[in-house]
């Protein structure tokens, strides 16, 4: 490298010695903002991600689940297009998830639910719902079952 004379530095270094008194080039203030702002949001979004991670996993802790349908789905006919068909049954039980009995106040009072000794296990509703692949108008209806009604007029 040559200097303002057009000879070569005696040090040896290749002109060095001449650059280590220059200032560092100053960086433009929208450079500076760019990059803080590219920080904060990747700060931003790796944060949101570990609350929605923790947030999901603390709902669904709690949850039982069943892989049930799964296996049946595996094995079952082929849809012609995407559309969903689900059998809702409703279950006429006193029993908690655990198989343990409900307390009997709770049953009476809260659920206005008479004794399992006269319906016992048997279901009281069947919900049939078909959900379009197009995203269409949800259809439901429900078939009553095992409930007894009294009727006016009627043989009770």
């Amino acid at each position: 490298m040559r200097d303002e004379r057009g000879t070569q530095p005696r040090d040896g270094a290749g002109g060095r010695a001449a650059r280590r008194g220059s200032k560092a080039p100053r960086r433009s203030p929208l450079v500076v903002v760019g990059r803080a702002v590219v920080c904060l949001s990747s700060a931003a979004v790796l944060a949101a991600s570990g609350v929605s991670w923790a947030a999901y996993h603390w709902i669904t802790s709690g949850l039982n689940t069943s892989d049930a349908l799964d296996k049946v789905g595996a094995h079952g006919p082929k849809h012609l297009d995407n559309s969903v068909n689900l059998l809702l049954i409703g279950l006429d039980s006193r029993k908690d998830m655990n198989g343990n009995d409900l307390p009997k106040e709770f049953v009476q009072d809260q659920l206005h639910a008479g004794s399992s000794d006269i319906g016992y296990y048997n279901t009281n509703t069947l919900i049939l719902m078909h959900i379009p692949a197009d995203g269409g108008k949800v259809t439901a209806f429900s078939i009553p079952r095992d409930d007894y009604v009294q009727t006016f007029n009627g043989d009770g």
